[in-house]
C-alpha cells in the first residue's frame, strides 16, 4: 500500500498541502509498525524500555489519526460548506507545529506539548475562516460531528499532562469517533447514489442526495456517541452509552445501503 501512495503522490499534477499531509500520514503508517516491532526485539535483546511504547503511541494515533482528519478534513469541509479560496498557509503552519510537537512528546520535551496546542488553535483558526466564509449557511449532519470532534480533541489535549489515559479515551472515542462517524454520513450516500441512481438521473425520479440518510436516527447517535465519550474516561461504566450510539449509527448506514 506505501508502495502505491509513493507512486500516487509521484504521479500527481498538483502537490498541495494536503497532499503533504496525506504524505506525512504514510510516513507515519510506516514507521508505527517499525516502532512496534523495535519494541518487541528490544524485549526478547534485553534493552527494553516501557517509556519507548510512547513513541509508537504517539506514531499511530497523533501521526496517522491526527494528521489524516484534520489534513483531509481541511478539503472536506471545504467541500461540504461550498467554502473557496480560503489560504492554504496556516494548514502548513499546522503540519509543522503538529509534526514538531509529536517528536518534541516523543523526546519528553514539555516544548513538543506547548507546540501541540499551537497545532490545535491553527485547526481552530482555519476551521473558523472556513465556516466565515462559507456559501452554505445550515451546517449539516457531518460538519456538526466534525466540530464535536474538534472539541474533544481539545479537550484531549488540555487533560494530556495530568491523566494520559483520559485524553488517550478522548482522542480515541471523540475527536476519532465522532469525525469518522459524521463523514460516514457524507460519504456513504454520495457513494451509494452515484453507484445507483446517478445514470438514471433526469431520465426517471431518483431520490436526492440529502433523502439517502435517515437523519434523525444519525442525530440520536451522534447524541449518544457525545455522552457516552465523554463520561466513559470519568465513569468507566458509561461505555453502554457510547455502545448505545453504535446501534442508530448501523441503522441510518444501512438504511442508506438499502435505499
Amino acid at each position: 500500500m506505501q508502495v502505491l501512495s509513493y507512486l500516487t503522490f509521484r504521479q500527481a499534477p498538483c502537490w498541495n498541502r494536503v497532499a503533504t499531509a496525506l504524505a506525512w500520514v504514510v510516513f507515519y503508517l510506516v514507521l508505527t509498525p517499525l516502532l512496534g516491532l523495535f519494541q518487541a526485539l528490544s524485549q526478547r535483546c534485553g534493552f527494553y524500555d516501557p517509556e519507548r511504547l510512547t513513541w509508537h503511541l504517539l506514531a499511530g494515533l497523533g501521526g496517522v489519526f491526527l494528521l489524516s482528519i484534520l489534513g483531509v478534513g481541511y478539503k472536506l469541509l471545504s467541500m461540504f460548506t461550498l467554502t473557496h479560496g480560503v489560504d492554504e498557509r496556516a494548514l502548513g503552519l499546522f503540519l509543522w507545529a503538529a509534526n514538531l510537537g509529536l517528536l518534541g512528546l516523543a523526546m519528553g520535551e514539555r516544548l513538543g506539548y506547548l507546540l501541540l496546542l499551537l497545532a490545535y488553535a491553527l485547526a481552530l483558526y482555519d476551521t473558523w475562516r472556513i465556516l466565515k466564509n462559507r456559501m452554505k449557511r445550515v451546517l449539516d449532519i457531518g460538519v456538526r460531528h466534525y466540530l464535536l470532534g474538534l472539541f474533544f480533541l481539545g479537550l484531549s489535549l488540555l487533560v494530556l499532562p495530568f491523566n494520559p489515559v483520559w485524553a488517550t479515551l478522548w482522542f480515541a472515542l471523540g475527536f476519532v469517533g465522532l469525525v469518522v462517524t459524521g463523514m460516514l454520513y457524507k460519504i456513504l450516500p454520495f457513494l451509494v447514489w452515484t453507484h445507483r441512481y446517478a445514470p438514471r438521473a433526469g431520465k426517471e425520479k431518483v431520490p436526492l442526495l440529502k433523502e439517502m440518510l435517515p437523519e434523525g436516527a444519525g442525530y440520536g447517535a451522534g447524541a449518544l456517541l457525545t455522552l457516552g465519550a465523554f463520561l466513559f474516561p470519568l465513569f468507566p461504566g458509561a461505555g453502554w452509552v457510547y455502545l448505545l450510539g453504535v446501534f442508530p449509527q448501523v441503522y441510518a448506514l444501512w438504511e442508506v445501503m438499502r435505499r
